[in-house]
């Protein structure tokens, strides 16, 4: 389990500004944010949005839908 840091909320804020076009909700932004600071390789989603917005990111995902 990652803790939330106040550098991830920043980030979060960041991305729903830069992701704007991907309709990003505020907690899949800060997931997105701690995922891509984490060592984790493969982001897990059943949400198509925030699939799209991973990708964005240069994110690699698994899919579940």
């Amino acid at each position: 389990m990652l803790s939330v840091e106040d550098r991830h909320v920043q980030r979060a804020l960041r991305l729903l500004d830069t992701l704007e076009s991907h309709a990003l909700r505020t907690l899949d932004a800060l997931h997105l944010s701690i995922a891509e600071s984490s060592a984790h390789q493969v982001l897990a989603t059943a949400d198509i949005k925030m699939a799209e917005a991973a990708e964005a990111m240069g994110l690699e995902i698994k899919t579940f839908f």
